[in-house]
């Protein structure tokens, strides 16, 4: 049953289709916020992963 339910693409399209908004500009945060939160873990888990990206600290 979990995947018989709507989510929220559908709601998104049924939401432009109805002209609501409000609701499509939340989905919009919604999803580009789930967006720049992916992209941070990736980042963080890589640059403890390899040691390549790692920040080094200039010895002058």
């Amino acid at each position: 049953m979990i995947f018989g339910r709507a989510g929220i693409g559908s709601f998104l399209a049924t939401s432009i289709t109805n002209k609501n908004i409000p609701v499509v500009q939340g989905a919009v945060v919604l999803i580009g916020a789930g967006y720049v939160l992916i992209n941070l873990v990736v980042d963080l888990v890589v640059g403890a992963v390899d040691p390549r990206t790692r920040l080094e600290t200039a010895i002058a």
